[in-house]
């Protein structure tokens, strides 16, 4: 296929039959669910599992309290089970009370530290009392488009997990909880195991229930699954909370060739956050390179002195190499940037070249090892930012601050690409991972067929692609331009109808009396007045004249 026939087909890529639904935009991932934990503290949770529970919410609701955007835990409350069931944190907003989620997590500890009651009378009862509570508040912020999901958190195996769910679907047939999204049973195991993110299967006696209105007809309801205790697989799956998306409606399609009858090929797609994206939490100049003004303020305040402008050094220190093809294409982003060995006038003529030297020959062995490098934000690169105000830098620099990480990859142009790097605490745990199915002979057929349609590229060459940008932007213009001279000249002129009110106000029997000493002075004015060869704002200040 030609290059023209290609740009043809793409500009004018429409989608086919698409539905209702598709027209909203953004609105899945602004539908977060509202989250009600219970810890089963009957269970006999060990203290230190408590503690770690405790300090990983508290990490990741200091992210979530502080982000902006659509907040992705809107509502969060906290009970116990321990003998008798305890609300320690009602159904709140989670924006702007980290504070109250902090102090609800500390006396989590304290609770555990005191040790509490490890045996439930009747647990079945207990847990649809915590169900109804929770129901109740949670229809204090229900709105149409509100879901809430509980995490039961347990110190149960994966094989004795079944009691606890049996007692929770008959607690939940007690409440009427439509807009429940669903119960997930988590069993905290204190043996080394890893977290598959499975759900039960035949062990789960959800699937053999005979009650047509029983939530264990629809397993997506209630979730069971088993997960160790230890910090770093509680951290990963309380990020979960931390995950965008919606299964209501669908976020992308791919549009394709058609393969047969000159219908499109669509394919829908889910779209799912893997990074938290750092341009909207604080410290965001930490984990990015801004190399440009992109504040939108001007650089120089007017009469400043250009030679006292100075930009802070960033400084990365290296730390680890590994092999290129062992780092995956999903955690790294943002801008790009490309390295080069510095020409800078102020360095001796000596010092440059004998760092040209070393750069060109760390590139070359990371290109014959086929290694990249790993670098993290330098501390030093925080203490060099300019003082605009004493007392404020001193407590800038008194301040913790993150430290993020960059990768460098090296090229054959003796150049290096520096980006940013995920970390721990960027990270979204995408939960349950599927292994891919093989795709039937069919399927595989219509794909190809369609595939075969596109014109192959041996290498990308950004300079013939066009996004259509300059147009755009002459268009936004000249519209910006029509509509300021629209205001300018929005100044209506005065019709008749308004001319014949303004003459009636100026009748000499009833507006204007004129004294007689005064009367042959402005005669000729109020002549003028007559004639209306003037102003409405001119006949108001003849008046204030005339008195």
């Amino acid at each position: 296929m030609k290059r023209e026939n290609f740009k043809m087909q793409s500009s004018n890529c429409k989608q086919p039959n698409s539905s209702k639904g598709n027209t909203l935009t953004s609105l899945v991932f602004r539908q977060h669910p509202a989250t009600a934990m219970i810890i089963d503290l009957a269970s006999g949770i060990p203290k230190d599992t408590i503690h770690t529970i405790s300090n990983s919410l508290e990490n990741i609701f200091s992210l979530i309290c502080t982000m902006s955007g659509p907040c992705k835990v809107p509502f969060f409350s906290v009970a116990t089970l321990s003998g008798f069931f305890e609300i320690l944190l009602p159904m709140i907003s989670v924006r702007g009370n980290f504070l109250r989620i902090q102090y609800c997590l500390n006396e989590l500890k304290q609770m555990a530290d005191l040790g509490c009651k490890e045996h439930l009378e009747d647990r079945e009862r207990t847990l649809s009392q915590a169900f109804i509570e929770i129901a109740q508040q949670f229809q204090q912020f229900k709105n149409a488009s509100l879901q809430l999901q509980i995490l039961f958190l347990t110190n149960k195996h994966k094989e004795k997990l079944t009691l606890v769910v049996k007692s929770v679907e008959k607690a939940l047939e007690i409440v009427n909880m439509e807009y429940l999204k669903h119960v997930q049973v988590v069993g905290l195991n204190n043996t080394i195991e890893t977290w598959t993110g499975e759900t039960l299967n035949d062990s789960n006696p959800l699937s053999h229930s005979d009650n047509s209105q029983s939530f264990s007809m629809d397993a997506s309801v209630i979730e069971t699954i088993s997960i160790e205790s230890d910090p770093l697989s509680l951290h990963s799956y309380f990020s979960i909370l931390l995950k965008d998306g919606a299964t209501d409606y669908e976020h992308l399609h791919l549009i394709l060739p058609p393969h047969i009858d000159d219908i499109p090929m669509v394919i829908k797609c889910d779209v799912l956050t893997s990074i938290i994206n750092p341009i909207h939490i604080p410290f965001r100049e930490h984990y990015l390179l801004c190399m440009e003004n992109t504040s939108g303020k001007p650089l120089l305040s007017p009469g400043s002195n250009l030679s006292r402008t100075t930009h802070p050094l960033i400084i990365v220190c290296i730390k680890q190499v590994l092999p290129s093809s062992a780092l995956c294409e999903s955690l790294i982003f943002g801008m790009p940037y490309i390295l080069e060995p510095t020409s800078s006038w102020k360095i001796d003529w000596d010092e440059l070249e004998s760092n040209r030297a070393n750069f060109q020959a760390l590139c070359h062995i990371l290109l014959e090892k086929e290694y990249v490098l790993i670098g993290q934000l330098g501390q030093e690169t925080i203490s060099s930012v300019p003082p605009q105000n004493n007392l404020l830098h001193d407590s800038f620099l008194k301040t913790k601050h993150p430290l993020g990480c960059f990768v460098l990859l090296p090229s054959q142009s003796g150049k290096m690409l520096i980006k940013s790097l995920a970390c721990k605490e960027l990270m979204v745990a995408q939960g349950q991972t599927l292994q891919a199915e093989i795709p039937s002979h069919s399927n595989l057929q219509m794909v190809e067929s369609s595939i075969s349609q596109l014109e192959f590229l041996e290498t990308y060459n950004p300079l013939f692609v066009s996004s259509g940008l300059y147009n755009a932007l002459i268009n936004f213009v000249s519209k910006q331009s029509q509509s300021k001279q629209q205001k300018q000249s929005a100044k209506a002129p005065i019709t008749e109808e308004t001319k014949a009110k303004q003459r009636s106000l100026f009748q000499p029997s009833k507006e204007i009396s004129f004294s007689k000493k005064r009367s042959s002075k402005y005669k000729n004015q109020y002549k003028e007045v007559n004639s209306w060869d003037f102003d409405f704002t001119d006949a108001c200040d003849f008046i204030k004249f005339s008195k």
